[in-house]
């Protein structure tokens, strides 16, 4: 969940917004991903903006390989049963900058 696009070959004839745009309430249940690898789970915010995607739910989602969780910007959100295995013995997960968050049953735990 990022609005970090880049495309160099779009085409920009439009108002740009002055509201940032998010993602809200949103979940994702009772997804398996084998061999994952990078930022499996991506959340990118802009908090600078005050601009949170907000009332994320991950339940049920495991992820095997040497998958990351890179999540910056992120607020009142819920992780329920969240599993990385076989991810080489580094805590997988990477937050900052997201206050609210609640971690139940996940594995391994956040720092």
């Amino acid at each position: 969940f990022t609005l970090d696009y880049n495309d160099p070959n779009a085409k920009l004839d439009y108002r740009r917004s002055t509201v940032p745009g998010q993602f809200r309430d949103i979940r994702v249940s009772d997804v398996t991903v084998e061999n994952a690898r990078g930022a499996a789970l991506e959340v990118k915010g802009d908090s600078k903006s005050n601009a949170y995607h907000a009332g994320l739910v991950f339940e049920r989602v495991r992820f095997k390989g040497p998958a990351t969780a890179r999540i910056d910007g992120l607020k009142d959100s819920h992780f329920n049963q969240v599993v990385f295995s076989e991810s080489g013995g580094a805590n997988p997960w990477h937050v900052i900058d997201s206050p609210g968050l609640t971690f139940e049953e996940v594995t391994p735990q956040p720092l």
